[in-house]
């Protein structure tokens, strides 16, 4: 059987993004490619069957969620009980979309929704140890030689081209993030400037 490409929303995030599945696999098989694409088990600690999703097609009607300038707001308030659950042992095509079924434009085909107790990052992040070196791969610099301090501080107040995870102590709640002076602060614990 061919793919399709199906357009996933996801509740709280506002993202929207295509996901290609064959129709006769299973719902649950769905919700692993979503996981997957959206790369969830680098930022929280929950299965990919612990998504919700739903058919973004309210019972009785024909027309599929409109993708417009409202999708994103409506994917910030509640979910829409008037859309059907699917039910992860039962298969796309059968049961959901139909053996005939093709997409349109501007329209989602699946509404997500993250398990409710998953929304708070600080508390389910995953700590992954990245060396300087590792770092230094994904940086655009391309320096032969450590630079004077202050070019080091011009360079340090960029931004960084990948997310960094720091102690507590460093970025405390409610600040803005990480100043120059934190950051260099940092480095000279780990890195002798002469």
């Amino acid at each position: 059987m061919a793919e399709v490409e199906l357009e996933c929303a996801v509740y709280g995030e506002g993202t929207v993004f295509p996901v290609k599945i064959v129709l006769d696999a299973k719902v649950s098989a769905l919700q692993k490619k979503i996981f997957e694409k959206k790369r969830y088990s680098e930022r929280y600690k929950f299965a990919a069957s612990e998504l919700t999703l739903y058919l973004a097609r309210k019972e009785g009607e024909t027309k599929w969620l409109k993708h417009d300038r409202n999708t994103e707001s409506f994917l910030h308030g509640d979910i829409d009980t008037g859309y059907d659950k699917m039910l992860s042992s039962w298969k796309l095509g059968e049961d959901y979309f139909g053996s005939s079924f093709t997409p349109g434009d501007k329209e989602i085909h699946v509404l997500v929704a993250l398990p409710p107790d998953k929304f708070d990052v600080k508390r389910q992040r995953v700590e992954h140890s990245t060396s300087l070196a590792e770092l230094w791969e994904h940086s655009e610099l391309q320096l032969a030689v450590l630079p004077a301090p202050h070019q080091l501080e011009e360079l340090l107040q960029k931004p960084l081209p990948f997310k960094l995870t720091l102690r507590d102590s460093v970025a405390a709640k409610d600040t803005p993030g990480l100043t120059a002076e934190v950051a260099l602060a940092t480095l000279e614990e780990h890195i002798r400037v002469e």
